[in-house]
């Protein structure tokens, strides 16, 4: 928990509060408007969480260009690295699943062994 230091309480007391008391507060941006629906934002243009958290350009000016102006930016190494590094989680997770399918969880070793070599070639089927 955080503890406000001597100062700090002074000045949210004396400065931030009385200062915030003085800014009016529109009616529309005052709790939810439950009997006007539906609740949504008022914007038409929708931002994923991946889109807001990925700062892969520092000015998120690749955010803008793809959304208002429709363009697509090339990849820069950081996401040609994740690329990569999803295709690979992937290809492991589908070869773990058919390998704990075909020889069984007892099979631990066996299992493991294939995992470790990820042969590019598919397990037979059943």
């Amino acid at each position: 928990m955080y503890a406000f230091t001597k100062e700090e309480h002074e000045k949210l007391t004396r400065y931030f509060l009385p200062r915030s008391r003085e800014s009016a507060v529109s009616e529309d941006l005052r709790g939810w408007s439950w009997n006007h629906p539906p609740l949504e934002p008022i914007y038409d243009v929708r931002l994923g969480v991946a889109e807001v958290a990925s700062n892969y350009c520092p000015t998120n000016r690749d955010l803008y260009l793809r959304k208002a102006q429709g363009l697509k930016a090339a990849p820069n190494e950081a996401m040609v690295a994740g690329i990569i590094f999803h295709e690979l989680l992937c290809q492991f997770i589908i070869r773990a699943k058919r390998a704990l399918y075909w020889y069984g969880k007892d099979a631990v070793d066996t299992v493991l062994k294939e995992l470790w070599t990820m042969d590019p070639t598919p397990l037979t089927p059943f």
